[in-house]
């Protein structure tokens, strides 16, 4: 399939292809899940993207999970509280 019809009923590529991300997190409602699955099941270059971003969070989950040194996370600490306290906050009338 390559592109969305006008009433909402199919798919295209393009948009398949965003929302695989949030698929497989379980982020889609039940309208859109529907229509990504009925697209998959008739797209073939969609379905090997799909089955790619799977196999890339598979493979992304297993590796070890690495903690920034103490330095790197206190000057990013300081970053940020910098930044926050340089927002002005809106004025209340």
């Amino acid at each position: 399939m390559t592109g969305d019809d006008s009433t909402g009923e199919a798919m295209g590529c393009q948009r398949a292809r965003a929302l695989l991300v949030d698929a497989g997190r379980g982020r889609l409602g039940e309208p859109e899940r529907a229509l990504l699955e009925r697209h998959l099941a008739g797209c073939a270059a969609c379905r090997h993207e799909a089955e790619a971003d799977r196999l890339l969070s598979v493979a992304l989950g297993s590796l070890p999970r690495a903690t920034a040194p103490a330095a790197l996370q206190g000057s990013l600490q300081r970053l940020a509280e910098a930044a926050s306290s340089s927002v002005a906050a809106p004025a209340i009338a």
